[in-house]
C-alpha cells in the first residue's frame, strides 16, 4: 500500500517531505468510480458513495491489483 500511496516501497530514512492526506471525491449518481491517488502530493481519494466495509474492501482491492501493470505495486 506504501508504494502505491507514494512510489515508494520504503520509508525515507528521513521521512516524506509532505504528510499523508485524504480527500473525499463526491461523485455524480450511480458513479462506479475508485480510489485513486496522487504521489506528488501522498494524496488518497476516496469516492463518497461506499455504502458499507464490503464494498470499499472490494473497490480498495480492485484499484490495488489494476495499478499492478504500471508497476506501482
Amino acid at each position: 500500500m506504501l508504494k502505491w500511496v507514494t512510489g515508494s516501497p520504503t520509508v525515507p530514512i528521513l521521512g516524506f517531505e509532505k504528510s499523508f492526506s485524504v480527500a473525499f471525491v463526491h461523485c455524480k449518481g450511480g458513479c462506479r468510480c475508485r480510489s485513486a491517488v496522487s504521489k506528488c502530493d501522498i494524496l488518497v481519494k476516496l469516492p463518497v458513495h461506499i455504502a458499507n466495509e464490503n464494498e470499499m474492501k472490494e473497490m480498495m482491492t480492485s484499484a490495488l491489483k489494476d495499478s499492478v501493470g504500471f508497476g506501482l505495486v
